[in-house]
C-alpha cells in the first residue's frame, strides 16, 4: 500500500494543470509560400526560456497544445529567415488560432554574416536538430547530461545511455572535437551545463560520404555541444570534497580550457565509495580496443573472485566488493587550421578491492544432480594507464586523412582464498581448499591510418588503410590445494603447490585499398582487397612448488604459436539516392592457418569461404526508414583456445582446450523500422534479428563417479539466436509526461556435452519495461518506471530441472528544487529475484537520497549530505542458468553510508539574459 500511495504522491504534480488552450496558425514567406519545420516557441517573458513550442508540418501549419492562460513572447523562426517576435495573451481575444506569420528572408550581401546571441529555442537544419540551451532551465550544478533530459526528443536513462530522435546516441563531440575517450557519458557526465551554448543533434556521415557528399546509410547517431563563447576566455571547473561514516570520503576535480583552435580539460577523483569514474568504453579502450577485447576471449581457469581481471567501471554498472579507487585524465586538442586537428590524451586508474562472494551451483547430467556450495575471499590490484594520440585533417576538399594509436599499460596483483563443497543428496562427495596468488602486466599497442581521394571523371574515389597492433602479457600465479575425496571407503587427501608463468605475444597488421566507380546517377561499384597476417605466441612453464629450485612438468607447459594470413577481395555494388540505399556483393575470405605446439608438431588448414552481404534501406519520410541486411562471418579460434590443457589449477575442474577445433561460420539477418515524429516527438524503434552459427566452439563436460569436471572445448554443428525489441516513447501533454515503453524477446538454442549425451539448452526471455517523467522540470522532475523479465529455460538431458522464472525491477527518482538555493533527491529501487530452482525468491531494496544546499548568492558553493542505502538492504547477486547448471552468485557489496560534501565552482561565467539579444559579427570584408 505504502508503494501505492508513493506513486500517487509522484504523479499528482503532473496531474494539476489549470484550464488550457490548444493554439494553432500558420508560417509563410512573403510569397505565400508554406514553410515547413518552422519553430514556433512561446516564451516565459521573465527570462525568455521556453515554455511551450510547435513546428510547422509541410502545409506550413502548427498546432501548440495545453497551453495555461498567461502572457508569453511568441517566437518564430525559421533558417534563413529574420526572426518573428510578439506579446501573447491567453486566452486570445476570439478563438484560439494565432493567426498567419509572414516572414522575410534575411539580406546576405557580405561574404559571411554570423548572427549569435538569438535565443531560439530549436531550429530545424536539414538533418539536425539544434537546441539553444539557454531555453531550458538547469540548476547551476548541472552538468551536460541534466540538459539534455530536458531536450524534447532526447532520453537520458539512469546509467546515463542517450537517446535522441528514437536512435542510440553513440559519439559525443565538443565543439566538433572528440573529448576524452569514444564513450559519450565521459562528456555528458563531466561538462557542466552552464558552459553549454547549443546542442546539435545529427547523423554523422562516414568520411567516405563527408568527402564524396553522398549518404551511405553509414552514420552514427551524434550530439555535438557547442560551447559558449565567454567559456572560451578562461579556466573553469569545479572542485568537491567529502567524508563521512563510517569512515569514507571522495574528492574530484574538473578543469577546462577552450579556445576556438585548443580544447583542454583534466579530470581527477579519489574515494572509497566504488566511484571509479571511467565506463565501460573506456575498460575497453585500457585493454587495447574493441578487436583486443572481442578477440581476447578462450581462456580458462577457476572460477574466482575476478579480482585481476574484473571490469573496473561504474557508470550504470555494479561495482561489487569494496573498492578504493583514484583516476585521472588530461586531453588536449588542438586545431591546426579549420578541420585540420591534432588531439592527445591520458587517462589512468588505480584500485584497490576486497570481495568475499559465495556461490552455489546445481550441475546435473543425464542420470543424475549434484551440488555445489562455495565461498571466497579475496583482495586485488589494478593500476591502468592508456595514452592516445590522433590526428584528422579535413582542411582539403579533396582529401582527407587520419591516423590514431593508442597504447595501454596495465598492472594488476590479486590473493585469493576459497573453501568448496561438493554434495549429493547433502552428502559431501568431495571438497577443495585454494589459495591463490597471482600477478600480471600487459601492453597493448595498436596504430591506424587512412587516407581518402577525391576522384574525378568516373572514378570517384580511393582509399587506402593500414593497420598494426601488438600485445604482450606476462603473468605469474603460484597456488596450494587442498583436495579431499569424502565418498571412499577411506577419505582421500591430496596436497598439491603448482606454479604457472605465462608470456603472450601477439602482433596483426593489415593493410586494405578501396575504390568507388560511379555506374549510373545513384549506382557505385566498390572494389576492395585487403590482406594482412597476424602472428600469436604462447609461451607457458607449469610446475609443483614444493620445494627450491621449482619443478617444471613438461606436459603442462606447453610452447603453442599461431600463424594467420589472409586476403580479402570484395566487390559490393551499391545504391545512393534520397529515399532509396542498397549494398549487394560478397568477400572472399583466402586464409591459411597453422600452429605449431612445442616447434615440433604442425597442423595447417587452408581456408576459401565466399562471405555473403546484402543491405537494403527505405527511407519513405522524413524521420522514418526500414533497413533490411544480411551478412556472413567467419571466426578462427584463438591461441588459448588451441592450447592442449587452458587450467588444471583447480583439480575437481579441470579445462583442455583443443588443437583440431574448426573455424565458426555464421549467418546473421535483421530488420529495423525506425520512426520519429519530429512535430509530436514521438518515436518508434523495432528491431528484429537471428543468426545460424556453424561449428560454433564450446564445451563438452566428462563428470567422473568423484564428480570431478573435465571440460573440452568442441565446435556443435548448430548454434541459433533470435531476437527482437521495441521502443517506443511519446509526450502525453495532456498529462505532462513522458512515457517509454521496451519489449524484448531473445531466443537461444545451443548444444554442449555432458557424459557424451547431446545437452540442447533453449532459452526464451521475455521483457517489458515502463518509464515515466514529467516534461515540466522547474521544480519537480520526477522519473518512474520498471521492468519484467520472464524466463523459460529447458534441457534435453534433465527435463525435470527445466525452468520458468521472473524478475521484477522497480525504481522511482524524485528531484525537488523548492528555491534557488535548495536542491533534494530521493531515488527507491526494489529489485526481486524468483527462485529459479533456488531455496528462496529475494527481494533488494536501495533507498538513497541527497541535500544540497547552494552557499553563497552566486551559487558557486555548494554544501550536500548524501545518503546511500539508507535502508542497509544492498546485495550483490547473479542467477544464470545455462549449460548443465544452475548458479547463484552473491557478493559483498558496499553498505549504508552518509557523506557529507562540499563543492566549488572555480568560477561563473555569462550573463543571465533579460531577453533575446542580436550581436552580428561581420568578417571577410
Amino acid at each position: 500500500m505504502k508503494k501505492f500511495l508513493f506513486i500517487l504522491l509522484a504523479v499528482m504534480p503532473w496531474l494539476a494543470f489549470s484550464q488550457s488552450y490548444n493554439l494553432t496558425g500558420e508560417v509563410r514567406d512573403l510569397n505565400g509560400t508554406p514553410l515547413q519545420y518552422a519553430t514556433v516557441a512561446l516564451l516565459k517573458p521573465s527570462d525568455s526560456t521556453l515554455a511551450y513550442f510547435g513546428i510547422t508540418n509541410p502545409q506550413g501549419k502548427f498546432q501548440i497544445n495545453r497551453v495555461p492562460s498567461g502572457e508569453y513572447i511568441t517566437q518564430v523562426a525559421y533558417i534563413g529567415y529574420q526572426t518573428l517576435k510578439k506579446s501573447l495573451k491567453v486566452p486570445l481575444e476570439g478563438g484560439t488560432n494565432i493567426g498567419v506569420f509572414e516572414m522575410e528572408q534575411t539580406p546576405i550581401n557580405l561574404k559571411e554574416v554570423q548572427v549569435t546571441g538569438e535565443r531560439v529555442p530549436l531550429l530545424m537544419k536539414q538533418d539536425t536538430v539544434e537546441f539553444n540551451a539557454g531555453a531550458f532551465k538547469t540548476n547551476p550544478d548541472a552538468v551536460a547530461e541534466d540538459l539534455l533530459k530536458r531536450l524534447p526528443g532526447v532520453e537520458v536513462d539512469r546509467s546515463g545511455n542517450i537517446k535522441a530522435m528514437g536512435e542510440n546516441v553513440t559519439k559525443v563531440l565538443v565543439d566538433g572535437k572528440e573529448f576524452f575517450s569514444t564513450d559519450p557519458k565521459v562528456a555528458t557526465k563531466n561538462l557542466p551545463a552552464e558552459s553549454i551554448n547549443k546542442v546539435q543533434v545529427f547523423n554523422k556521415k562516414s568520411d567516405e560520404a563527408e568527402l564524396l557528399g553522398i549518404d551511405d546509410s553509414e552514420y552514427e547517431k551524434t550530439i555535438n555541444i557547442i560551447l559558449k563563447d565567454d567559456m572560451k576566455k578562461a579556466i573553469f571547473g569545479d572542485v568537491k570534497g567529502g567524508g563521512g561514516l563510517p569512515e569514507y570520503y571522495q574528492a574530484n576535480a574538473k578543469v577546462y580550457r577552450f579556445t576556438d583552435k585548443q580544447q583542454m580539460a583534466a579530470l581527477g577523483l579519489l574515494n572509497n565509495v566504488n566511484r571509479i569514474g571511467f565506463s565501460f568504453q573506456d575498460y575497453i579502450d585500457f585493454n587495447g580496443g574493441m578487436r583486443s577485447f572481442i578477440s581476447g576471449g578462450g581462456g580458462g581457469g577457476r572460477p574466482g573472485s575476478g579480482t585481476t581481471g574484473s571490469i573496473p567501471v561504474d557508470f550504470g554498472r555494479p561495482v561489487t566488493g569494496k573498492v578504493e579507487s583514484g583516476a585521472g585524465g588530461i586531453n588536449y586538442s588542438y586545431e591546426i587550421v579549420k578541420d585540420n586537428r591534432l588531439n592527445i590524451s591520458y587517462m589512468g586508474n588505480g584500485t584497490n578491492r576486497s570481495l568475499y562472494e559465495s556461490s552455489y551451483t546445481k550441475n546435473f547430467t543425464s542420470n543424475r544432480t549434484f551440488e555445489q556450495n562455495s565461498l571466497e575471499d579475496g583482495t586485488g590490484k589494478n593500476r591502468n594507464h592508456l595514452f592516445n594520440l590522433g590526428w584528422r585533417n579535413k582542411a582539403s576538399k579533396r582529401q582527407h586523412s587520419m591516423l590514431n594509436g593508442i597504447a595501454t599499460l596495465t598492472n594488476s596483483e590479486s590473493n585469493s582464498k576459497s573453501i568448496t563443497e561438493t554434495n549429493v543428496n547433502s552428502n559431501p562427495v568431495n571438497s577443495l581448499d585454494n589459495k591463490t596468488y597471482s600477478n600480471s602486466k600487459q601492453l597493448n599497442t595498436s596504430a591506424e591510418g587512412s587516407w581518402l581521394l577525391k576522384g574525378d571523371n568516373n572514378w570517384k574515389m580511393l582509399k587506402l588503410s593500414g593497420d598494426i597492433r601488438y600485445n604482450q602479457s606476462l603473468s605469474e600465479s603460484d597456488w596450494r590445494n587442498i583436495t579431499r575425496m569424502l565418498n571412499t571407503p577411506v577419505p582421500v587427501e591430496v596436497l598439491d603447490k603448482q606454479f604457472s608463468n605465462n608470456d603472450n605475444y601477439g602482433l596483426q597488421s593489415s593493410v586494405g585499398v578501396t575504390a568507388l566507380r560511379k555506374v549510373s546517377s545513384s549506382l557505385y561499384l566498390e572494389p576492395t582487397i585487403r590482406a594482412g597476417l597476424s602472428n600469436d605466441l604462447l609461451a607457458r612453464e607449469q610446475g609443483l612448488q614444493n620445494d627450491v629450485p621449482l619443478i617444471v612438468i613438461d606436459s603442462l607447459s606447453p610452447r603453442i604459436e599461431r600463424q594467420y594470413e589472409w586476403v580479402r577481395p570484395r566487390l559490393l555494388l551499391k545504391k545512393y539516392s534520397k529515399k532509396i540505399r542498397y549494398t549487394l556483393g560478397a568477400e572472399l575470405e583466402l586464409s591459411n592457418v597453422a600452429h605449431t605446439l612445442d616447434r615440433s608438431s604442425d597442423i595447417s588448414n587452408a581456408l576459401a569461404k565466399v562471405l555473403p552481404q546484402a543491405m537494403w534501406e527505405y527511407e519513405y519520410k522524413a524521420g522514418a526508414r526500414i533497413n533490411v541486411r544480411y551478412n556472413t562471418a567467419v571466426t578462427l579460434p584463438s591461441t588459448s583456445q588451441l592450447t592442449p590443457i587452458i587450467s588444471n589449477s583447480n583439480p575437481l575442474a579441470v579445462s583442455y582446450g583443443n588443437r583440431n577445433l574448426k573455424p565458426s561460420y555464421r549467418h546473421r539477418v535483421g530488420f529495423n523500422w525506425i520512426l520519429f515524429d519530429q512535430f509530436s516527438f514521438t518515436s518508434l524503434f523495432s528491431n528484429i534479428e537471428a543468426s545460424y552459427t556453424r561449428n560454433r566452439v564450446n564445451r563438452a563436460i566428462t563428470i567422473g563417479e568423484n564428480l570431478k569436471q573435465v571440460s573440452r572445448l568442441v565446435n556443435v554443428p548448430d548454434d541459433y539466436n533470435a531476437s527482437a525489441n521495441i521502443n517506443f516513447s511519446t509526450p502525453i501533454r495532456p498529462l505532462g509526461i513522458n512515457i517509454s515503453i521496451g519489449l524484448n524477446e531473445n531466443w537461444n538454442r545451443g548444444i554442449n556435452y555432458v557424459n557424451d549425451v547431446s545437452n540442447i539448452n533453449t532459452n526464451l526471455s521475455h521483457g517489458v519495461r515502463l518509464r515515466f517523467d514529467n516534461r515540466k522540470k522547474e521544480k519537480w522532475d520526477v522519473e518512474v518506471g520498471g521492468q519484467i523479465n520472464y524466463t523459460d529455460a529447458r534441457y534435453s538431458i534433465q527435463n525435470q530441472l527445466n525452468r520458468t522464472y521472473f524478475n521484477y525491477s522497480a525504481f522511482s527518482e524524485i528531484r525537488y528544487t523548492p528555491t534557488a538555493r535548495w536542491f533534494f533527491r530521493l531515488s527507491a529501487d526494489v529489485t526481486k529475484y524468483d527462485d529459479q530452482g533456488f531455496a528462496e525468491s529475494i527481494t533488494v531494496p536501495l533507498l538513497s537520497g541527497e541535500i544540497n544546499y547552494y552557499l553563497t548568492s552566486n551559487k558557486r558553493a555548494l554544501l550536500s549530505l548524501e545518503g546511500y542505502d539508507l535502508l542497509n538492504k544492498n546485495t550483490g547477486i547473479s542467477r544464470t542458468s545455462e549449460l548443465n547448471y544452475l548458479r547463484e552468485v552473491r557478493s559483498e557489496m558496499i553498505g549504508r553510508y552518509v557523506l557529507l560534501s562540499l563543492k566549488y565552482r572555480l568560477n561563473k561565467f555569462g550573463t543571465e539574459s533579460q531577453g533575446p539579444r542580436v550581436n552580428i559579427n561581420i568578417r571577410g570584408m
